[in-house]
């Protein structure tokens, strides 16, 4: 025990002021406020009653987190000494962008590109989802920037209230490089329709490009 505060850990001094006597209590210099003094400290902490080290711990990770979240781990940070009680560890969560779902609230967003012929007969196609790949199916007659929305297929959010949905937009890409067969069938296609059409060169299938953007 220490001799100078008797083990509480602090000491009174008192001071004369014109206000008369003021009593300020403070920190026992002797023992720094342990109470007690160790008179063989150890060797590793020199006394202190800890040491600086590193642990690896397990933390679980609740769906629906977003970057930028914080999780609190109860008594794995900081100790001040002996007999002390360890802070906590906040933990910034970050999370690593997915190279084709994209995150937009509770909602999954991707895309997916089909060709002209495609969407005007329509087709199957395997997309990735957060379940695993999945079969949708494209309708005949698909427009460009079509979406096609796979309820409760999305992110379970922290309140587990209602999932989120996928969403999907579908791309309709126009040919830019066709060979001569192709070129005659799109005319001949155009003809059957009674449509004025070029003569296949870039120009022409950019300006159905811009067509069929609209």
């Amino acid at each position: 025990t220490c001799q100078v505060c008797h083990g509480t850990g602090q000491v009174r001094v008192s001071r004369d002021t014109f206000l008369g006597s003021l009593i300020t209590t403070s920190a026992c210099g002797s023992c720094n406020g342990a109470g007690t003094i160790i008179k063989e400290p150890c060797l590793q902490c020199n006394g202190k009653g800890y040491i600086r080290s590193k642990k690896k711990i397990v933390v679980d990770i609740p769906s629906g987190i977003e970057n930028g979240n914080q999780l609190r781990v109860a008594g794995k940070g900081n100790s001040r000494g002996s007999g002390s009680i360890s802070g906590d560890l906040i933990i910034t969560v970050r999370v690593r962008p997915h190279p084709s779902l994209k995150r937009e609230g509770d909602n999954v967003v991707s895309s997916v590109d089909i060709s002209f012929a495609q969407a005007a007969l329509g087709t199957k196609l395997k997309i990735e989802t957060l379940d695993g790949d999945e079969e949708i199916t494209v309708k005949p007659g698909t427009q460009p920037e079509t979406k096609i929305v796979l309820r409760s297929r999305g992110i379970i959010p922290l309140n587990g209230y209602r999932r989120g949905d996928h969403i999907i937009n579908i791309n309709v890409k126009i040919p830019t490089n066709l060979n001569g067969e192709e070129i005659n069938l799109l005319k001949k296609y155009a003809e059957g329709r009674e449509e004025t059409v070029g003569d296949g060169s870039s120009g022409f299938f950019s300006n159905l490009k811009n067509a069929f953007k609209k």
